[in-house]
């Protein structure tokens, strides 16, 4: 099993439905925790609920599960932290997945506190997938509005429309040090929080295609 689908199917054990009933949190909130207790670990409960916008009972769930699976371990003092294998996986994915970033945007489109991720070498997967489609998906998780950008020939343009860049897309390019090949969304709500999970669920889903 590659890094990638080791962390997809880690996430999905870790959100999915047990004895029917469903956690009140995501494959996003999984996620975030991990990039969270990456940056910032160990940390207790209520701090990643604080940071989370989630329940207690929720993150004591999540938590359980990830030690289960080995990617958690937990201090009775300190908190949470990610063990070897868990900062190995997150670590190996960033490289395909970029951790979100926020950018205020203006030029293109007035949306403080935009949230953006890159798919590295994923530009092909538009053969597959309409643009369209991928926007209408931000935007049905909880973005407001969306962009989909793509570099090629060292060229950072909008997805689906002939030759259209800007100064402020070429920018993006070059905070996210995108490459060749490499997808670009941006998700933008009034609410980051909501933007952000958007964000995450559709670059998980693209991220499971490219892994199949």
């Amino acid at each position: 099993m590659t890094n990638t689908r080791e962390f997809l199917d880690i996430l999905s054990k870790a959100s999915s439905e047990r004895r029917g009933v469903k956690p009140r949190y995501s494959r996003a909130d999984v996620y975030q925790t991990l990039l969270i207790l990456l940056e910032e670990g160990p940390l207790g409960r209520l701090k990643i609920a604080e940071k989370l916008g989630l329940g207690e009972a929720s993150i004591k769930t999540m938590l359980r599960r990830l030690k289960e699976l080995n990617i958690v371990d937990i201090d009775p003092i300190a908190g949470a932290y990610l063990t070897s294998k868990g900062k190995e996986i997150l670590e190996k994915v960033s490289e395909k997945m970029m951790p979100p970033i926020t950018l205020d945007l203006h030029e293109t489109a007035e949306w403080p506190n935009s949230k953006i991720t890159v798919l590295r070498k994923a530009s092909h997967i538009l053969e597959q997938t309409n643009v369209l489609e991928i926007r209408d998906e931000l935007i049905r998780r909880g973005a407001k509005a969306a962009l989909i950008i793509v570099v090629e020939h060292n060229t950072a343009k909008l997805a689906g429309v002939e030759e259209y860049t800007s100064k402020e897309i070429k920018q993006i390019a070059e905070k996210t040090k995108a490459e060749n090949g490499d997808l670009i969304l941006v998700s933008w709500s009034p609410n980051p929080r909501e933007s952000e999970k958007a964000l995450i669920e559709v670059a998980l889903d693209l991220l499971s295609r490219l892994e199949q």
